[in-house]
């Protein structure tokens, strides 16, 4: 009986941590309203929230072929435009650096997608995501059509 009743006492307790816990991600999940500022280079920008990195890709870095064209390009599409920063349900919310890993999406589009589809970035996902499948279709097209630093850079 004493272990019958401590079985039921030990699995309300974990229920009871399991649904505080999911509230609390469900809570941190949300779509975020930003101003972005300004781009660091093609995968990192500067919003009213703070320095954002994008989340399922990744853009050459300074001193590497692609890297201008990639930044030049994300420069164009941040300055001082409104966008909804959204967190992938299985990523962190901050990288090791601090910087706040979102989706960025600018007037409903998906920005990492369009650097993706230009071929000025390439997927960069080591863990699993959201959008892992999608971004993978987008980057085999750009690179099987030789797009952006796919031709340029012999990616």
């Amino acid at each position: 009986m004493k272990v019958h009743l401590l079985s039921v006492v030990l699995i309300v307790i974990i229920i009871g941590c399991v649904e505080n816990t999911d509230y609390k991600i469900k809570e941190k999940r949300e779509v975020e309203e930003a101003v972005l500022q300004y781009a660091i280079d093609g995968d990192t920008v500067v919003s009213s929230l703070g320095t954002i990195r994008l989340v399922g890709m990744d853009t050459p870095e300074k001193g590497e072929c692609g890297f201008a064209s990639a930044t030049e390009r994300m420069r164009n599409l941040v300055k001082d435009k409104d966008a909804q920063l959204t967190p992938d349900s299985m990523q962190e919310l901050h990288d090791k650096y601090g910087r706040l890993l979102r989706y960025i999406e600018i007037d409903g589009v998906d920005i990492g997608e369009l650097m993706l589809r230009e071929g000025l970035a390439h997927v960069y996902l080591p863990l699993p995501s959201d959008r892992k499948k999608h971004y993978y279709r987008i980057e085999k097209t750009a690179s099987e059509k030789g797009i952006g630093s796919w031709s340029e850079c012999g990616w």
